[in-house]
């Protein structure tokens, strides 16, 4: 398991707590939190096609949990 601070123009927007064990095929974003104020579908997707990217280059597949809002 490993935590990951999401980055977007050069501030932090939100984290990940993501779960990676060698012997699985998976790539599980246990937790996201983003902060509301930067949920847009574009930024959403962006972090998305950025995790899939991860997983892909490891050969695992993403599986990923709707992101909890929070408030700035």
């Amino acid at each position: 398991m490993w935590r990951a601070a999401i980055f977007h123009g050069g501030q932090l927007i939100g984290e990940a707590i993501v779960d990676m064990y060698v012997k699985s095929r998976l790539i599980k974003i246990r937790r996201l939190a983003l902060y509301k104020a930067f949920a847009t579908s574009e930024v959403l997707s962006k972090i998305e096609d950025e995790f899939r990217r991860h997983a892909d280059f490891q050969n695992k597949t993403l599986k990923m949990i709707a992101p909890r809002l929070i408030k700035n």
